[in-house]
């Protein structure tokens, strides 16, 4: 299940499913779904915004579907609000789900300081003048690709794994993604999924997208 290609004046999403090769395909019928969604664009162009906008439509849906609408005007004009194109496209899923790479890449980096602490202590102890720029963040960055697929895997094995009923979930993937290779590592990582042991009762699909943000380069400075 995955969203549909779209465009509007701001961004156009390019949607594929993932496969994987036929000897590694179970064969059974489809449980639980997923998609997972890349947002590809300068900083600054509305990425982040659009995925608050995507989680506010959900949880206005969830809360239209438990009954709450009647509470107030501001609530019903959430409910109403919640009718919109895109709020029809997000209350496909039943969960939603983001990575968020900024805030691991900061954890990264704090860590990465804590660690190289110690060593610039004894660097200065010894006379030597360490200036290397940017060296705590090239680790940061480079370990924050490494853990954003783990945590992208980790949420898909785990949704894919409850059996007790289906489901469909959206995991988006907030970063640039300005080169192919990371968004072949993505969707290299939903193969792997895709091709591990199941149980017999489920075969989980998982959708492909690509939000490409054309913000202009000066709104985004």
């Amino acid at each position: 299940l995955s969203l549909p290609t779209t465009s509007t004046s701001l961004f156009h999403v390019d949607s594929i499913p993932v496969s994987i090769p036929d000897e590694m395909d179970h064969q059974l019928p489809p449980q639980s779904t997923a998609s997972v969604l890349l947002l590809c664009g300068l900083p600054a162009s509305g990425k982040s915004t659009f995925v608050r906008t995507i989680i506010d439509l959900h949880e206005q849906q969830r809360s239209c579907t438990n009954g709450q609408e009647g509470h107030g005007d501001g609530n019903k004009n959430a409910c109403k609000n919640s009718e919109s194109g895109l709020a029809r496209i997000v209350s496909r899923f039943d969960k939603i789900f983001r990575v968020d790479y900024d805030s691991i890449t900061e954890q990264e980096l704090t860590l990465c300081n804590d660690k190289n602490d110690d060593s610039q202590d004894q660097d200065a102890g010894l006379g030597v003048n360490n200036t290397s720029f940017g060296s705590n963040d090239l680790e940061a960055w480079r370990n924050s690709r490494v853990r954003a697929l783990e945590t992208l895997k980790d949420a898909l094995t785990t949704h894919f794994a409850d059996n007790s009923k289906k489901s469909s979930l959206l995991i988006i993937m907030d970063d640039n993604f300005h080169l192919r290779s990371m968004r072949r590592d993505v969707y290299r990582s939903c193969q792997e999924i895709l091709a591990m042991p199941l149980p017999l009762s489920t075969q989980p699909r998982i959708g492909f997208s690509t939000a490409y943000f054309s913000t202009p380069l000066e709104v985004c400075l």
